[in-house]
């Protein structure tokens, strides 16, 4: 089933601008239900089952000449790991 592309009814540069405008009653959006968890707990928003592929390809990045270290290091190890298992 096709479906007609529309102009979005906003663009906003965060999540949270996003939720907000949501939770107001502005329009829809698609979000992580990591960032709504509260809200679908809540009520406040109900979740609404779509069929999208929405992965994409993410890029670690740092200043040449750095090596990571601490937290950012172990961060990238984590989504190493993940990247090769498929996930």
């Amino acid at each position: 089933m096709a479906v007609d592309a529309c102009a979005p009814a906003l663009e906003l540069g965060s999540t949270t601008a996003v939720r907000g405008a949501v939770v107001a009653g502005v329009a829809p959006a698609v979000l992580s239900v990591l960032a709504v968890a509260t809200d679908l707990a809540e009520g406040r928003l109900i979740e609404v089952q779509v069929e999208l592929d929405l992965r994409r390809v993410l890029r670690a990045v740092w200043p040449g000449g750095r090596r990571l270290v601490g937290p950012a290091a172990e961060l990238l190890a984590v989504a190493g790991r993940r990247s090769s298992m498929g996930a």
